[in-house]
């Protein structure tokens, strides 16, 4: 028996048996049933949810966590509550009690550009909506896709796309490598034969 809603449904099937119990006389107090086994059984998955419902109060959700997994890591409200052990309503109220600071966070991180920025991001030959694009679409962080040249971002995807090719070509990073320090082609470092002297 894992989590809370698991916890409430054995409960309740439990509280079926004891209708029908002649001990308890139709009552619903329990007073009668602290011999019973069921009695002891209800009493252990109270305490079980009692302690789910501590580590909740342990494990507090920051705005911050909040903002990253919802608009980062592209997580759903479901699988946040999941990861706080919460249920969705109370991810819902919190979202509510917070809603001020995660716009203001979320501002911060993802809405437009000051006059500040902008005069940062000319600087370094880039546009608004090129500055924009990253945020939103390539999950840049801030600074990063402020101040990251367009050259130095096609390079670093030349880079990656180069790599993967001397991967299909069963190239080792290693070789590849050593391949372009001793003055090879890019292309040709990832696409040629491996030659039994290399490492």
């Amino acid at each position: 028996m894992g989590n809370r809603l698991e916890l409430l449904y054995e409960l309740d099937k439990l509280f079926e048996n004891c209708k029908g119990c002649p001990a308890a006389g139709g009552r619903t107090d329990l007073k009668a049933c602290k011999m019973c086994d069921t009695y002891e059984q209800i009493r252990n998955i109270g305490k079980k949810i009692e302690e789910k419902e501590k580590k909740i109060n342990v494990k507090k959700i920051t705005v911050s966590e909040y903002i990253e997994m919802r608009y980062r890591n592209l997580k759903s409200g479901i699988e946040i509550a999941e990861y706080f052990d919460i249920t969705i309503s109370k991810l819902n109220h919190w979202i509510k009690k917070y809603r001020a600071e995660i716009d203001k966070e979320y501002n911060s991180q993802f809405g437009p550009l000051t006059k500040a920025e902008i005069v940062i991001a000319t600087k370094h030959g880039l546009s608004e909506s090129i500055v924009m694009d990253r945020i939103h679409n390539k999950l840049y962080d801030r600074q990063k896709a402020l101040t990251q040249t367009v050259e130095k971002e096609k390079k670093d995807t030349a880079w990656k796309e180069l790599m993967h090719l001397a991967k299909e070509n069963n190239i080792p990073y290693n070789t590849y490598i050593s391949r372009i320090k001793n003055g090879t082609a890019h292309i040709e470092a990832a696409t040629y034969k491996r030659n039994k002297k290399e490492n």
